[in-house]
């Protein structure tokens, strides 16, 4: 196979599995920090009683979800990265 061939590679089962693969990580990652982060403006929005609860001190439930979006920020990156060493791997195996 000519490895300029561009519709030679996406034609390969192997490649159809993998790109499958790639856009529902991709979907999971999107819909599940997008969920998280309109919490916060719904939470924020139709429950302020709720986030204002204080937990230690001047911590409140609110100011601590704001914060977790960092965190969870960082996980989403770090699961992306950990599952395109995956994908790097196969799709290298597919061409060479």
């Amino acid at each position: 196979m000519n490895l300029t061939d561009d519709a030679g590679v996406a034609a390969l089962n192997e490649f159809e599995i993998e790109a499958a693969r790639h856009r529902r990580m991709l979907t999971f990652l999107f819909t599940a920090f997008a969920l998280f982060y309109f919490g916060l403006l719904v939470a924020a929005a139709y429950f302020p009683s709720l986030c204002a609860i204080r937990l230690v001190g001047r911590i409140n439930v609110g100011m601590l979800f704001v914060v977790s979006q960092y965190l969870f920020g960082c996980l989403v990156a770090w699961i992306y990265v950990a599952r395109m060493r995956r994908t790097d791997t196969v799709m290298h195996s597919i061409l060479f």
